[in-house]
């Protein structure tokens, strides 16, 4: 009995299988990469906020550029919500400012953490930025230390 060429019902059956667990595979790592670039984008544009209202809020004294924030007295914190319309993200934005504390001495021969003192007084401001992405909250945070006349 001679065979024909060709393929078996069975051959063609694992074939498929095969190139169908391949395409599987390469569709989760699809969407995964893509997972990964929305929440880059979504890093990306916080740390651009953070960096311009830090800008913003040491050369003018105002936070306006992504909504009405009010300027913090020291020892506050201030939050505002932003949402992009670019990537579809709300932002929680929150500025403090607070009184520098630094190792200085403490007079007893000890160095420990206290409040700097002085005119102009030193201040930490600090602007941090946070977002939810598939269930998970990030932030990014930037200070600056300035002078308070």
């Amino acid at each position: 009995m001679r065979r024909e060429g060709g393929f078996t019902l069975i051959e063609a059956m694992i074939s498929l299988i095969i190139i169908s667990v391949g395409l599987l595979a390469l569709g989760s790592f699809t969407i995964s990469v893509m997972r990964a670039d929305a929440n880059a984008r979504a890093r990306t544009l916080a740390t651009h906020i953070a960096e311009q209202m830090i800008e913003e809020w040491s050369a003018s004294g105002t936070l306006t550029a992504y909504g009405s924030l009010a300027i913090p007295a020291a020892g506050g914190t201030e939050t505002a919500t932003y949402t992009s319309t670019d990537i579809n993200v709300t932002y929680t934005l929150t500025a403090e400012a607070s009184s520098m504390i630094g190792p200085i001495p403490d007079g007893a021969g000890a160095v420990a953490d206290q409040a700097l003192t002085g005119t102009p007084t030193p201040v930490e401001k600090k602007v941090t930025v946070a977002w939810n992405n598939g269930g998970n909250t990030y932030s990014v945070f930037l200070t600056h230390a300035t002078v308070k006349q």
